[in-house]
């Protein structure tokens, strides 16, 4: 038995010292190898509304943007998508655009880019094996399906860490909150515990946010952090984001509350199984625990979405608490050093659980619903028959328009003047008696007058 543990300490110290070595090299092969079954599958997701409003800031038609944007979502009871979003990553689009020319396949890559630069900026003596996880995480690996813009802000914030000069820090600082709004909180944290000059930096922090918010203002006609107001509510209920989270502070249930630990546990593990809320429970715990400036801004953030943010989901809100709590845990490690057989093993074990778990999510991977799709491309093909001024009504608005060119809304209520509606197959579809089905494939329908 002592051979054996003797034989497995060696192993594990060998293997880390050539990580050390080779972790650039180490870094880069698992990130090709976890995002490579991704690069030609894309969601039906948010990245759409960003590539859309990149183009429009891009093209100096923001004015054009916002006002059909109003019109399209006062064509849906409940639009589920902020009238435009905050301007960080699309600025970041249009500063890429000369690689991607706003080819949302090629944009995607920011995605893995961005893990990879965050991977460098926390490399830490003794600590890279952590790293590794984070790079195969399934909860990180999930990103590149989408292009979403909280680990492009974790960079930014990483960066801002790492710097020693006080007004580049302040700048990425901003860059940061410009991508991610919600990052204030990591923000005003950061400098609660770590600057010396709390009020200089808060002012100056202050300054530049606003000079970003005129600079926004005057060349885009946009607000930084995005525009949420509810553009079909009467104009005495219109819902701003302020009234927003207090209601959605007032509304808070048990059963909200138990969801919430659920998407944590998911968050945290990487896939959901039926102790999902132990595993959250657990993990806010080990945050309390380890009782450090990280550990304050991961339960900040969360207790924020929690009280205040009224979603379907989670998940995604919740990716950069993932990062974050890293740097609680490295911290705790620093001041606690622990057992290294006991850190090895523990690496191993998490290596392959997140290893299994990836590739389960690979073998399943082609059947991901998205815009790569046979049948979607299939339906695209059939759109390019219609005019510009047509509307459509589709579950996935802003992919569909920024696939098709042509405009669309999400049918929950009355219907608009001569809408085409497109409908998922095994959808149960609204559409008006007088329509009649003009194109059907293995997973849509299009309905017409």
């Amino acid at each position: 038995m002592k051979l054996l543990t003797k034989s497995f300490k060696s192993l594990c110290i060998a293997t880390s010292t050539f990580i050390e070595k080779y972790f650039i090299a180490i870094i880069l092969c698992l990130i090709f190898l976890t995002y490579l079954p991704y690069a030609t599958k894309i969601s039906w997701g948010d990245y759409s509304g960003y590539i859309l409003q990149a183009e429009a800031m891009f093209n100096n038609s923001t004015n054009n943007f916002i006002e059909k944007q109003r019109f399209l979502q006062s064509l849906s009871i409940n639009p589920r998508y902020p009238v435009y979003a905050p301007v960080g990553l699309p600025l970041l689009i249009i500063l890429t655009s000369f690689f991607t020319n706003f080819n949302v396949y090629l944009v995607k890559l920011l995605i893995p880019i961005s893990v990879f630069f965050l991977s460098l900026s926390l490399k830490s003596k003794n600590l890279n094996l952590i790293i590794l996880l984070l790079v195969i995480h399934p909860t990180v690996t999930d990103q590149y399906i989408d292009v979403l813009g909280e680990i492009p802000a974790l960079l930014f914030f990483a960066l801002a860490l790492k710097t020693t000069s006080y007004y580049v820090k302040n700048i990425l600082f901003v860059i940061t909150c410009l991508i991610k709004p919600t990052f204030i909180i990591f923000v005003f944290i950061e400098i609660l515990f770590s600057s010396n000059k709390k009020i200089k930096e808060y002012l100056l922090f202050g300054i530049y946010l606003f000079l970003s918010e005129l600079f926004t203002r005057f060349v885009f006609s946009m607000q930084f952090f995005g525009d949420y107001s509810h553009s079909n509510a009467p104009d005495p209920v219109k819902q701003n984001l302020i009234s927003s989270f207090i209601d959605n502070f007032l509304n808070l249930t048990y059963t909200r509350f138990l969801f919430f630990l659920e998407e944590v546990g998911i968050m945290a593990i990487g896939f959901s199984n039926i102790l999902n809320a132990f595993f959250g429970f657990l993990f806010i715990l080990f945050l309390i625990f380890f009782r450090n400036k990280y550990s304050v801004m991961s339960l900040a953030f969360m207790s924020f979405h929690l009280f205040f943010v009224g979603t379907d989901y989670f998940i995604r809100y919740l990716v950069p608490v993932l990062f974050i709590s890293f740097l609680s845990l490295r911290e705790y490690l620093s001041k606690h050093p622990s057992n290294k057989n006991l850190y090895y093993s523990f690496f191993v074990i998490v290596l392959l659980f997140f290893s299994a778990q990836n590739f389960y999510t690979f073998l399943k991977i082609d059947f991901e619903q998205g815009p790569h799709e046979i049948s979607a491309l299939e339906l695209f093909e059939y759109i390019e028959s219609y005019d510009n001024d047509t509307i459509f009504a589709f579950n996935y608005p802003r992919p569909f328009r920024l696939f098709t060119e042509k405009d669309a809304y999400i049918l929950d209520g009355k219907i608009y003047e001569n809408t085409v509606v497109i409908c998922y197959k095994e959808q149960q579809c609204l559409y008006p008696k007088d329509y009649q089905l003009v194109f059907i494939n293995m997973h849509y329908r299009v309905y017409k007058k």
